[in-house]
């Protein structure tokens, strides 16, 4: 989790960038018959029943390592990514935010398309996404950049034996840079976001982001719960 990329935006130090202010509350699913809207993100991520990929976050997990499949292009991940629609859908990044690094869950990307009358707005064919839960019926939206999923060799990065092991000495600043000499540091491909499964994107909605150790403790602690019912299922 630590080795996290930061997206080209913002630079090192700024917040992240909201555009469009005040954008409205999406609609969270179409509801049943006889079954109210979701009313939050929570609730929204929590329904398994709007996520068809549940069974496949496996499949999607390789295709966005670039160590495994480096075939796609980060172009076409991201046409993908806008244009699914109201469907569950979440990534994770850090960015340093009032001289912290945190890590921020942006989910339902999308693309601002142009009105059908011609009239031109500031954010015509721009993409976006949501950041955190709704706050008083309003929504955080970021300038989701071209470049998120683009691919970045040969970066330096703790194993995962090494944060592990320092977990609880990391500060809010966040690991150290790795040094060329340091043999608990290793060469890898990674993205600039990191695919989350959208069964656990609930456990991470909170706007203001999550350290590095809040991180790890959420997750780690779902994704072994989860494997050991799937273990000791009759």
């Amino acid at each position: 989790m630590a080795n996290l990329l930061p997206l080209p935006l913002p630079p090192p130090g700024q917040p992240l960038p909201l555009l469009p202010p005040g954008m409205p509350a999406p609609p969270l699913g179409a509801p049943s018959p006889g079954h109210r809207p979701h009313k939050s993100f929570v609730a929204f991520y929590g329904n398994a029943g709007l996520d068809p990929y549940q069974d496949s976050y496996a499949r999607i997990l390789e295709r966005m390592d670039p160590e495994v499949n480096n075939a796609i292009s980060h172009v076409f991940l991201l046409e993908q990514a806008v244009g699914l629609g109201a469907v569950p859908q979440a990534y994770l990044c850090c960015a340093r935010r009032h001289n912290q690094v945190k890590v921020f869950c942006i989910h339902l990307p999308s693309k601002y398309v142009s009105a059908l009358d011609g009239q031109p707005t500031p954010w015509d064919g721009q993409t976006f996404a949501f950041l955190g839960a709704l706050v008083q019926g309003m929504v955080t939206t970021i300038e989701l950049p071209a470049q998120a999923f683009q691919v970045v060799n040969h970066a330096r990065a703790y194993t995962a034996e090494y944060i592990l092991n320092h977990l609880d000495h990391i500060g809010d600043e966040g690991l150290v840079p790795p040094q060329d000499n340091n043999k608990e540091v290793a060469s890898i491909c990674t993205r600039r976001l990191m695919y989350l499964p959208s069964r656990y994107a609930a456990l991470m909605l909170r706007n203001s982001g999550y350290t590095l150790q809040e991180t790890w403790q959420l997750l780690y602690q779902a994704i072994v719960i989860e494997t050991i019912s799937r273990i000791v299922q009759p």
